[in-house]
């Protein structure tokens, strides 16, 4: 595990990751565990004016090293997908709480709206994740672009070229 660990820590060696609102910092790292975390040094409640600080996003197992390049677009995407989340949160009628679509709404672990943050820092990544995660944000040619190193034609679908690390 730990040279999948560093290795992703080498690969996102100076990350720079912000908030919208850059009253909020964002904290990630690699533990030794091998778990990418992220979150932010305080958030407000979508809800009220309510801090929370600090304030945890999600915590995903890197259970391999897919090259820097997919290793970066994961964490981009991750974060958009996180961004398109909140979004949601921010879209009411009448009042705070009630959002057009709701990425809190039960069944929570399958809601549709819940997509960007449950796709974008699944619990494990793996090549499937990993596409997923990509997908939130870029077509299947541009995951197939960059999982070859911009070589459209290797014959492999997608997801295989996300698997094979040797690109």
């Amino acid at each position: 595990m730990m040279t999948v660990v560093n290795e992703w820590r080498q690969a996102l060696q100076g990350l720079i990751i912000r908030h919208p609102d850059r009253r909020n910092t964002v904290h990630w790292d690699i533990l030794s565990s091998g778990h990418f975390t992220i979150g932010m040094d305080r958030v407000t409640s979508t809800l009220s004016e309510e801090l929370w600080a600090p304030f945890q996003i999600s915590t995903t197992l890197l259970s391999y090293f897919p090259g820097n390049t997919l290793a970066r677009a994961w964490v981009a995407a991750a974060w958009a997908g996180y961004c398109q989340h909140e979004a949601l949160e921010l879209v009411t009628m009448g009042d705070w709480a009630t959002r057009i679509l709701d990425p809190h709404a039960e069944p929570y672990p399958t809601n549709p709206y819940n997509r960007g943050l449950r796709n974008g820092f699944p619990e494990v990544l793996t090549p499937e994740t990993l596409y997923m995660t990509l997908a939130l944000v870029i077509s299947p040619e541009q995951i197939s672009a960059l999982a070859t190193g911009g070589m459209a034609n290797s014959g492999l679908t997608p997801l295989e070229r996300l698997t094979d690390v040797s690109v």
